[in-house]
């Protein structure tokens, strides 16, 4: 099976994913500001970065242009209607980018037996999707179920960045227990996370490794023949 992208470079897409974590809470916490418009504007600019992991397909450009352009337009709109739910439709447009995605690194990643840095970066950028996939979808069913989970800031900004720390934690398996599902459907979604979390590593990085290592044993029995 071959590559399904052109030269695809997810050190476009790692940048953005790694912005929009860590640029939210460093304003917040050196510089006390938090705001609907500062989560809106930072996940459309982790979609700008990240669209050029994806340029090498013109279908899967054009789908995600549309989808920024959906996103940065809900970004202007929400300070100016905060009576509609416009920062949940925007989370919907940047769950379907994570989604959109995390198939087709998946499918690029998988596409043969041969691993290089750019793929390995691949992989931990699909990693950092399903964290941030399942984030968004809590934060979803917590706007649309109230009560879902435990502790649960009434400020949308706050609520959204603290289940994305949750999912995070569900899907590294460490379990604070600071926030706690309530629900039936949050509760099963939550150890769901968790199981792929586990199987991800055991099976994709593991697998992503050894085939490194293969590689590199190979290179050098062939270097060590040739003299």
């Amino acid at each position: 099976m071959q590559s399904r992208l052109k030269n695809p470079n997810f050190y476009y897409l790692l940048a953005g994913l790694l912005s929009l974590l860590l640029i939210n809470p460093t304003i917040n916490d050196l510089l006390g500001y938090s705001s609907n418009f500062l989560t809106s504007v930072t996940f459309s600019s982790c979609m700008i970065i990240g669209i050029w992991s994806l340029h090498g397909s013109k279908t899967l450009f054009r789908l995600a242009l549309v989808l920024i352009a959906i996103s940065t337009t809900l970004s202007i709109l929400n300070p100016l209607y905060p009576q509609l739910p416009l920062e949940m439709f925007n989370m919907l447009v940047v769950l379907i980018f994570c989604i959109m995605s995390a198939i087709f690194i998946l499918a690029e990643i998988t596409a043969d037996l041969k691993v290089d840095a750019n793929r390995v970066v691949g992989g931990i950028c699909l990693y950092l999707l399903i964290g941030l996939v399942f984030g968004i979808a809590y934060t979803i069913l917590e706007a649309l179920l109230p009560g879902s989970f435990s502790k649960m800031p009434e400020q949308a900004q706050s609520m959204n960045s603290e289940l994305i720390y949750y999912s995070y934690v569900t899907l590294t398996s460490v379990g604070y227990g600071d926030i706690v599902p309530l629900r039936p459907l949050v509760r099963t979604i939550a150890y769901l996370e968790a199981i792929i979390g586990v199987f991800y590593m055991a099976i994709m990085i593991g697998s992503m490794i050894g085939l490194l290592l293969n590689r590199a044993g190979s290179q050098t029995k062939d270097s060590k023949s040739q003299t």
